[in-house]
């Protein structure tokens, strides 16, 4: 049985904060920042941090080369994990 290859896509959040997670296309990652608990935790992350954030208008784009590698980095410290979606924070703290 084949593994399907899932696409890195990205958000970035009021030019101040980018974010990556897997999709298996782009129509997809577009439904996941739509779902309810998706906003509902962007909005929290951005209001504690006092970052505007109009999620209905975030829009995922497809990662670069060095997004991608730097979302597998931060995902292969959670392997136990590699069954449900992650979202990886890319902005240096």
């Amino acid at each position: 049985m084949a593994l399907k290859r899932s696409c890195i896509f990205i958000l970035d959040v009021a030019e101040r904060e980018t974010f990556a997670f897997e999709a298996e296309h782009a129509s997809a990652a577009e439904d996941l920042v739509r779902e309810a608990w998706f906003v509902a935790a962007l909005n929290d992350f951005c209001a504690k941090r006092r970052v505007a954030c109009n999620s209905s208008a975030l829009h995922p784009r497809p990662a670069t080369a060095t997004e991608a590698a730097l979302f597998e980095q931060r995902i292969s410290e959670f392997p136990e994990a590699l069954d449900r979606i992650l979202v990886a924070r890319l902005t240096p703290s």
